[in-house]
C-alpha cells in the first residue's frame, strides 16, 4: 500500500511539472500523430494493393488475348469494361445458350426415343459439333413444312394473289437469311455459333408457318385447315415388325391420319404408310407407298436392297436374288407387276414384296410407273430398268394388297 502512494505521489509530480507541458506533451502527440498516419497509410495502401493486383490479373488476360500490352489507361478501360457489363453479358450468354441447348437435347431424346433418326449414329451425350448438326437439320426441316405450307395455300389462290404471295415469301426469304446471318455474326469465333443461328433461323420459320396458317381466306372469316405432312421415318423397316402390338405402333408414330378397320395409314410427306394387324391386334404386314414426285432413302425391308423408294427399278429388286420371279395382276382400275421373296436365317426369315402399280383412274398423289405385259406368254414386256417400283412391304406371305388412293 505504501509503494502504491509512493508512485501515485511521482505521477502527480511529473503531471504539475514544466517539463511535461514543455517536453512530454508534444513528443506524446507526436508519437500518437505517428501512429494515426501508419494505420491511415496501411489502410490506404490495401484498395491500392488489391487494384494492382486486379492489373496485374487483366495484363496476364489481355495478352493472352490479343497478344499485346496494354498501359494503365487501357487496363481501367478493360476494367471497368470485364467487371461492369462484361460479367453482366456473360450471364445473358450462358441463359441463352442453355435454352437452346436444352430445347435441342429434349428434341434429340423425344425423337431417339421414338426412332426417327434425327441424329443418326448419335449415342449418350451430345457433342457441340453433334447439336450444330442437329440444329441444322431441324432448320431445314421447318423449312420443308413451310413449303409444304406454301403450296398448299397456293393450290386455293387465283392467279393474282398467289403471286403476290410468291413475292412476299421471296422477301422473307432474304429478310430470314440476313437475320440468320446477324446472328452467327453475334457468336462469331465460338463453336456455339452454328447452333444459335441455325435455331434463329428455325424460329423465324416457325414464325411464318404459325402466321401463314392462321390468315383468313376471303371475307368470310373463315380458316382453312392446313394439314403439314412431316417426314417418313428412315427406319420404319426396322423398328415396326412383325408382332409388334398395335399400342407399341401408335406410342411410337402418333395418331393414325387414317383407320379402317385391322389397318391404319400415316400419312407423310414422301410416302403412305399402311399397317395392317392380326386378330391379336398386332403387326401382320406394313406397305410403304410413294407419293408422286418424292423419294423416300429409308431402310428396305430386310435390307433387301440400298436403292432409295423413287430410284429403285424392278431390274435392281430382280437382282437381289437370281430366283425371283416378276408377278402379274389385274383389276378394273389397276394393273400391277410385283416381286416377291424373304431373307434371314432359316426360322426367321422376313417376307419382303416390291411393286410397280399402274393406276387407270383415280391415283390419287401415287407414284406414276408404267409397264406392258404380254398376257399370251405371261411375260413382262418393258425392259426392267425402265419399270419404277412405287411400293415395299414387308409380312405374311399371304399379301392382301394395300389402300393405294392417297389423299
Amino acid at each position: 500500500m505504501a509503494v502504491q502512494n509512493d508512485l501515485l505521489h511521482t505521477i502527480t509530480e511529473i503531471l504539475q511539472s514544466p517539463w511535461f507541458t514543455i517536453v512530454l506533451l508534444p513528443l506524446g502527440y507526436g508519437m500518437g500523430r505517428l501512429i494515426q498516419h501508419a494505420i491511415t497509410r496501411k489502410m490506404e495502401g490495401k484498395p491500392e494493393s488489391e487494384k494492382l493486383d486486379q492489373y496485374h490479373k487483366l495484363v496476364d488476360l489481355h495478352e493472352k488475348l490479343k497478344k499485346a500490352g496494354a498501359s494503365m489507361a487501357d487496363l481501367d478501360a478493360l476494367r471497368a469494361h470485364a467487371f461492369g457489363e462484361v460479367a453482366d453479358n456473360a450471364i445473358t450468354v450462358a441463359q441463352t445458350y442453355t435454352t437452346f441447348a436444352q430445347r435441342l437435347v429434349s428434341d434429340y431424346e423425344a425423337a431417339r426415343d421414338n426412332d426417327v433418326g434425327l441424329l443418326d449414329g448419335a449415342d449418350g451425350e451430345l457433342t457441340q459439333a453433334e447439336m450444330n448438326l442437329l440444329s441444322g437439320r431441324k432448320a431445314a426441316q421447318a423449312d420443308d413444312e413451310l413449303a409444304t405450307v406454301i403450296a398448299t395455300k397456293i393450290r386455293g389462290m387465283d392467279q393474282q394473289t398467289s403471286q403476290a404471295l410468291l413475292q412476299s415469301q421471296a422477301a422473307w426469304d432474304s429478310f430470314r437469311q440476313k437475320e440468320a446471318l446477324r446472328e452467327s455474326l453475334r457468336w462469331e469465333g465460338g463453336s456455339i455459333s452454328p447452333l444459335m443461328a441455325n435455331s434463329r433461323y428455325e424460329a423465324l420459320t416457325r414464325e411464318r408457318i404459325a402466321m401463314l396458317s392462321s390468315e383468313e381466306e376471303g371475307g368470310d372469316g373463315q380458316t382453312d385447315i392446313v394439314v403439314v405432312s412431316p417426314k417418313t421415318p428412315r427406319n420404319l423397316f426396322d423398328i415396326v415388325e412383325l408382332s409388334v402390338p398395335f399400342e407399341k405402333v401408335r406410342e411410337w408414330l402418333g395418331t393414325p391420319s387414317y383407320q379402317h378397320g385391322r389397318s391404319c395409314q400415316y400419312r407423310y410427306e414422301e410416302t403412305q404408310v399402311e399397317i395392317s394387324f392380326d386378330d391379336n391386334n398386332a403387326v401382320k404386314e406394313m406397305v410403304i407407298a410413294l407419293i408422286h414426285g418424292q423419294v423416300y432413302e429409308g431402310a428396305s425391308p430386310a435390307y433387301a436392297v440400298d436403292v432409295p423408294l423413287g430410284a429403285l427399278t424392278l431390274h435392281d429388286v430382280l437382282a437381289i436374288d437370281d430366283n425371283l420371279v416378276v408377278e402379274h395382276f389385274f383389276s378394273a382400275r389397276t394393273e400391277e407387276v410385283s416381286v416377291r421373296g424373304r431373307m434371314g436365317p432359316p426360322g426367321a426369315w422376313t417376307p419382303f414384296r416390291f411393286g410397280a402399280l399402274k393406276v387407270f383412274s383415280g391415283a390419287g398423289q401415287l407414284q406414276d410407273t408404267d409397264f406392258e405385259w404380254d398376257y399370251e406368254s405371261q411375260k413382262l414386256l418393258t425392259d426392267p430398268k425402265k419399270v419404277l417400283i412405287n411400293w415395299m412391304a414387308f409380312g405374311s406371305e399371304e399379301f392382301t394388297g394395300f389402300s393405294w388412293f392417297i389423299r
